[in-house]
């Protein structure tokens, strides 16, 4: 493993991978050893791969977005939750896929003054549609099991266990607190929760606790109890052959648990901002938001010189292995990036990547989503397209051509060049959007705004005749 032999090298070995401060055009070329992401239009709050890693999830408050992987392309779109009494969205707060990846679940709960119409949605990652929703209080966390035909649910009143196929509930904990965490064992047999923080003292002291209960035959049963964090606990993960817990609290700090004798193993001296972390499949590396990098190695809780900080400085607003454990999934929204974006980073073996769509982006300058579409969605790309970046009013000798291809049948590209600009020095305007599904493919189809640039063409005199990204003088 590319990450462990760093872990193992000499002061001197590990100075070869460190980079000095970089120009924007060398950060241009660094971004092609990596595959960046990038569709949503606010922050990236969640991410989670599918089991055979060919999928990706990510989820910002209005929307969760469905990647190939094969491809890097986005394969749909899909709304979120939205309040009870307001066309507002509400944010979700965990994603699980099903072990064949053919359902993706997501959950939420209330927010400020915002109440969840749906707490929980399962969503068929094929189609987009919903195959199942509940309208309770509200849950944190959603987890399928080893089988994919039940979720666990972590909600206000405690644990919940539902039945896909029936929708129906089979087991329940009501729990005396809400529950924060939730973390299911790869064998099934056993879930461990942490309680959420309210303001009584004896509130707080529960959600310093990690709770391991036993599942057998729809039944929860109590079996140990584990105690050290001093501050709330924000995740848990079990590692790949249940050998180990690992969880942290939001004051950053990691623990490891050998939970089967009811002990803590270990506590890392680096401590991950809010508790923010990912286990890869080995438990030997931890990502997380480090204050002097960006992975740890776990044996000796050493943190590792990796490229992950070349080009990227910026903290992960979300974190995730992939299964395989050859890749790192990093959300950013920095400096570097005008739009969140999601950066892939390769740990070990080859990963088969086509850069295409890079090279056509690197043409372009990218624009802020968020500043250029207020309504990013339609069931026309080219009007979505043109109510943004068409010309309101043509003048003298103006032109604009409007060209509308689908490469693919989950991908739209609108193509807007503008001529004869009234302008003495840019003589045109050329504009690339990009489109990728929304909802569920058997309603009415609409297309959302997933990427957006634009390269200028000079007077003469005035700068580069071709279409490029460099600003006319």
């Amino acid at each position: 493993m590319y990450f462990d032999r760093l872990a193992n090298a000499s002061p001197r070995q590990n100075s070869v991978i460190t980079h000095p401060k970089t120009s924007a055009r060398e950060h241009k070329k660094q971004r092609s050893a990596v595959r960046t992401l990038e569709a949503h239009h606010q922050k990236i709050t969640l991410l989670n791969f599918s089991a055979d890693g060919s999928l990706l999830a990510s989820a910002d408050p209005r929307s969760i977005v469905i990647w190939s992987l094969a491809t890097g392309e986005v394969q749909h779109i899909l709304p979120g939750h939205y309040s009870s009494t307001a066309k507002m969205a509400v944010a979700p707060t965990s994603l699980s896929f099903s072990p064949d990846g053919r359902f993706l679940a997501s959950s939420t709960l209330s927010q400020g003054l915002l109440t969840p119409e749906k707490s929980v949605i399962v969503w068929d990652t094929a189609t987009g549609e919903e195959v199942f929703s509940l309208d309770n209080a509200g849950c944190r966390q959603v987890i399928f099991d080893s089988e994919g035909k039940k979720i666990y649910l972590s909600c206000d009143s405690g644990i919940q266990v539902w039945q896909i196929e029936s929708k129906e509930q089979i087991a329940s904990l009501n729990n005396e607190h809400p529950v924060e965490a939730i973390a299911l064992s790869n064998d099934g047999k056993i879930v461990a929760t942490a309680s959420t923080s309210l303001t009584l003292d004896r509130q707080k002291e529960t959600s310093h606790q990690i709770k391991l209960w036993q599942l057998s035959n729809n039944n929860i049963e109590l079996i140990a109890t584990l105690e050290g964090h001093k501050n709330n606990i924000a995740r848990l993960i079990f590692t790949a052959r249940d050998k180990k817990l690992v969880s942290s609290s939001y004051d950053g700090e990691i623990k490891v648990w050998n939970w089967q004798k009811g002990k803590e193993e270990k506590t890392l001296t680096q401590t991950s901002e809010h508790g923010l972390f990912s286990l890869n499949p080995s438990g030997r590396l931890i990502a997380g938001n480090f204050s002097k990098g960006k992975v740890l190695y776990v044996p000796r809780g050493k943190i590792l010189e990796t490229p992950i900080d070349v080009p990227f400085k910026g903290k992960a607003s979300a974190v995730t292995f992939s299964p395989d454990g050859n890749l790192l999934a990093w959300a950013t929204k920095s400096d570097n990036f005008p739009n969140p974006t999601i950066i892939l980073w390769q740990i070990k073996g080859k990963v088969e990547r086509d850069n295409s769509q890079e090279q056509v982006r690197n043409n372009y300058h990218p624009l802020v989503l968020s500043k250029v579409w207020q309504e990013p969605i339609g069931n026309n790309p080219q009007q979505v397209a043109l109510s943004a970046l068409g010309l309101p009013e043509k003048v003298e000798n103006e032109s604009e051509e409007v060209e509308v291809t689908y490469p693919q049948e989950n991908k739209a590209v609108v193509t807007i060049t503008q001529t004869n600009l009234a302008d003495d020095s840019v003589f045109g305007i050329r504009y690339r959007v990009e489109f990728a599904p929304y909802g569920s493919m058997s309603e009415n189809k609409k297309w959302r705004v997933i990427w957006a640039g634009k390269q200028y063409k000079c007077r003469s005199n005035r700068g580069h005749q071709d279409w490029a990204t460099d600003l006319c003088y």
